[in-house]
């Protein structure tokens, strides 16, 4: 019955020191005052009026961290199957599936302070789940496919977990809730040079995240497409 069942399972533990990363204004002005005195790369990078001492800019290019240790397990899964003693046709279903569950994201963020590890698991754009699943049906040359993006529910751009842990009323909105995205699309191939498809991304209209424009989805919302390829 299941002939054809491919599953990988993947256990990963990576461990970089002296890691180069960039940081928002936000995280840079969190780490200034976070670490044991001001003399910091992180206070370095906030530019200050010099008349009032307000902040007049963050350099948030390219900071250099202590380290950062993430660990996971990625999964994969590939199905595939013939309907043709159900139809009278040539048919099959294709089914592949395939994500990671973070297990731990840690940063030590200023070289100065070894001892002061940041959790960063489940922070935007850290999900502890993303999950990428794709169903094809197939009649002949014919295509009809579902495709679902799936990610965990995380913290608003900006929220450290430490935020919510000291004040757990810090905002009365925290976290971006799960979401799944909903994709369709056909196509036909009617000779080896000539494929017509098209189909519908965001079909139910997932809306983005509080504070961003791109995750899980762009902010056009629906949008329809249809095209060819052909091949000379």
């Amino acid at each position: 019955m299941f002939d054809g069942l491919v599953f990988t399972l993947d256990y990963y533990n990576i461990q970089i020191d002296g890691l180069i990363d960039s940081l928002s204004g936000f995280d840079i002005a969190s780490n200034c005052v976070d670490a044991p005195t001001i003399n910091n790369q992180f206070c370095d990078a906030v530019d200050r009026n010099a008349t009032n001492g307000s902040i007049s800019n963050f350099r948030s290019g390219f900071i250099n961290l202590a380290a950062v240790e993430t660990s996971g397990i990625d999964f994969r899964v590939d199905y595939g199957f013939d309907l043709a003693e159900l139809f009278d046709t040539a048919s099959r279903v294709n089914v592949t599936l395939n994500g990671t569950n973070f297990l731990k994201n840690d940063e030590v963020r200023d070289v100065s302070a070894p001892d002061e590890v940041t959790d960063v698991l489940g922070t935007f754009s850290r999900p502890e789940w993303i999950v990428n699943m794709n169903v094809d049906y197939l009649i002949g040359d014919f295509v009809i496919g579902w495709q679902g993006r799936y990610e965990s529910s995380q913290l608003l751009p900006g929220l450290e977990n430490q935020d919510i842990e000291n004040n757990p009323d810090f905002v009365s909105i925290t976290s971006t809730g799960s979401a799944l995205v909903h994709d369709f699309s056909v196509s036909y191939t009617f000779d080896d040079s000539l494929e017509v498809y098209g189909g519908v991304n965001n079909a139910f209209e997932e809306d983005p995240y509080l504070g961003t424009l791109s995750r899980p989805a762009g902010p056009r919302g629906r949008f329809f497409f249809l095209g060819l390829n052909y091949n000379m």
